[in-house]
């Protein structure tokens, strides 16, 4: 397995305290974490775009189980800090093909924590079964 990945999820998210809907595309990638607009869903729900490193990210749980969703609070640009609820399917393909959306995200998160650096498919993997106590499923 290569150290490098990068997943893409067509989805949805909301802001925490707001009851509205953003179509996203979702990119997971060793990097960090990515949202753009849905560009099939163009005008439907309201948009939003932002990148944020690993490093940056404040706070990440699974809410609302079994639901797929995890609340990610991170740093915004004028200082203040932004906390959105992202619905993550299960995953499909690559290397994490069949793991839980939300609990891949954990594990992603914890392993960089590990090093400081972004993680390879390797250490990921590893992590997996302890986020999800024992399954990759």
């Amino acid at each position: 397995m290569g150290d490098r990945f990068s997943l893409v999820l067509r989805t949805c998210m909301a802001p925490w305290t707001q009851d509205c809907t953003y179509f996203i595309v979702l990119t997971l990638t060793d990097a960090g974490i990515a949202v753009e607009p849905d560009p099939l869903k163009r005008g439907l729900g309201f948009e939003e775009q932002w990148f944020t490193p690993w490093s940056e990210v404040m706070s990440l749980e699974h809410v609302r189980p079994p639901e797929p969703i995890v609340r990610i609070e991170f740093p915004t640009s004028n200082g203040q800090t932004a906390i959105r609820d992202i619905r993550i399917p299960p995953i499909a393909d690559g290397p994490f093909a069949g793991c839980s959306g939300p609990h891949l995200v954990e594990a992603i998160l914890a392993a960089f924590q590990e090093t400081h650096h972004p993680p390879s498919v390797e250490q990921v993997a590893r992590i997996l079964p302890e986020v999800h106590g024992g399954s990759r499923a």
